[in-house]
């Protein structure tokens, strides 16, 4: 006879595909700017108009989700977005932003509609109304100069369960001595991470091979044997477009960050207005959704 000390709990619960669990790389995918951007674009040139308010609810929760998540003074200027500046002031209009979500929140849920769950919505408002009551503390009673609201959050103590977990095989219900394991497991490897070995002496005992002139050469006539036998569609051109800008761009950015030499500068990074009339026509029209989201923090690759 078998005892269960969870007694709710039965095998197609335990099953680990019976987890629900949120996937914040899905939702943050979702969730994100160009997401926003790409509705918004599509909204006003392919004439769906139903997508624009969508496109203002994802504006609204990434304006939140800024706001929440400041853990540097520089964020707001290095990523040129006023909702990243860290609280500086109880009269703050980020403040009065979360203040009036939670009312928001308030309404929604006493609407009946659907929406969120009856814990999220407690759980949401009342972080809105705890982060704003505590900066305000903060900035009167304390004298702080400012707060940054993304260092009141649980976020590494949910990191740490995260990778105890990984270290337990990706087990969601971990013992108490796999969390002790995990935990030494953990300082080993903090001590060989912060400890003296430098890059050569790591490379030293991984042994290179050179490859072959026979593989050089078959991955060569592979190279070549590939071909382009159908040109992208309209706006499969714009996601390639804006994708291989920002890399390219910062590739180009971060070279010339590290040279004063202006020859290179002319050469990576393309400083001239732009011109439709040289570009090629599906390449203009790919980079109008590029020049939407700039906000002038983007370098152009030359050609």
């Amino acid at each position: 006879m078998s005892l269960k000390k969870a007694h709710k709990l039965n095998q197609s619960v335990l099953h680990p595909k019976s987890i629900e669990k949120t996937s914040v790389k899905l939702a943050t995918a979702v969730v994100s700017e160009s997401t926003r951007d790409a509705l918004r674009y599509y909204a006003q040139d392919a004439d769906k108009t139903s997508w624009t308010g969508t496109a203002d609810f994802l504006s609204l929760i990434l304006k939140l989700w800024n706001i929440m998540n400041v853990k540097k003074g520089t964020k707001g200027k290095h990523k040129r977005d006023i909702t990243m500046d860290p609280v500086r002031s109880s009269v703050d209009w980020k403040l009065t932003f979360l203040r009036d979500i939670a009312d928001f929140l308030q309404r929604w849920e006493d609407s009946q509609k659907p929406g969120l769950t009856q814990q999220t919505f407690l759980a949401l408002r009342h972080t809105c109304m705890a982060l704003a009551d505590c900066a305000s503390y903060m900035l009167d009673r304390l004298a702080f100069n400012y707060v940054l609201l993304g260092q009141l959050q649980s976020d590494a103590i949910e990191s740490r369960f995260g990778w105890l977990r990984q270290l337990s095989g990706a087990n969601y219900f971990i013992s108490m001595t796999q969390v002790l394991e995990g935990d030494r497991k953990i300082r080993a490897l903090s001590l060989v991470k912060y400890s003296q070995f430098s890059l050569e002496q790591v490379d030293s005992v991984i042994q290179t091979e050179e490859s072959s002139p026979s593989d050089t050469t078959i991955a060569d006539s592979i190279a070549e044997a590939l071909q382009y036998q159908k040109w992208p569609s309209a706006s499969d051109t714009s996601t390639i477009y804006c994708q291989q800008s920002r890399l390219s761009g910062a590739v180009a950015r971060s070279v010339i960050r590290t040279t004063k030499c202006q020859h290179c500068r002319q050469e990576l990074i393309d400083e001239s207005s732009p011109d439709s009339s040289v570009e090629e026509p599906d390449l203009s029209a790919a980079s109008t959704f590029l020049d939407s989201i700039d906000r002038g923090g983007l370098s152009k690759p030359s050609d």
